[in-house]
């Protein structure tokens, strides 16, 4: 399989061109990816604004971990891509049951790291719900949806990943993992928006 391009440098279009082609990369990883970035880009706009009003050392250290997530979920469109070609090409040859365990441990690491990053970034987005302005609110909690979906999008494509795997305790202990987060997730994005609401 031919290696991807960086995908957060092309533009919207391109991106999405080649999302609804007949290519098997990017696919849903990549898209989780991108909704997270989007998700985060928002609570950092809002963090901005905020710390505009009501500046802080705290606000501002929270602003460079938003913007640093942003940049680390842009990153992982194209590293799911890449891992999925990677375990493509070892399925194509002949490798040992333990091998293949590794290959499908390594792809599934991408999008439960995208998974993990969207709560941690949550968590980030709740602490900005108390200063946010109502005129803001609406752009915070569809970045807290948006989130929590790529957080539960990221779930989908690491269990795809576990259904092929032998070690049945991993795949146990990665399952219970995933539970948490996607509990976590939605206990943060409600929370959020009892903030916003309330």
């Amino acid at each position: 399989m031919k290696s991807p391009s960086r995908f957060e440098t092309k533009s919207i279009r391109a991106f999405l061109k080649i999302l609804g082609s007949d290519s098997a990369t990017p696919g849903g990883g990549s898209a989780a990816a991108l909704t997270a970035a989007i998700g985060a880009a928002l609570a950092e706009m809002v963090s901005r604004l905020n710390q505009k009003k009501h500046p802080s050392k705290e606000a501002g250290r929270r602003i460079d971990l938003i913007r640093q997530n942003r940049q680390k979920f842009a990153k992982l469109m194209t590293q799911d891509a890449e891992a999925f070609g990677k375990l493509k090409k070892q399925l194509s040859q002949k490798n040992s049951r333990s091998d293949l365990d590794r290959a499908f441990k390594v792809t599934a690491a991408i999008p439960y790291g995208i998974s993990e990053l969207s709560v941690k970034t949550l968590e980030l987005a709740l602490k900005e719900a108390p200063q946010t302005s109502r005129w803001l609110a609406s752009d915070l909690a569809e970045a807290a949806i948006l989130l929590e979906a790529a957080c539960l999008s990221g779930r989908l494509n690491v269990e795809i990943n576990l259904k092929s795997m032998k070690n049945k305790r991993f795949v146990r202990e990665e399952a219970a993992r995933l539970d948490r987060l996607e509990k976590k997730a939605a206990r943060l994005k409600n929370k959020l928006m009892r903030v916003l609401t309330g």
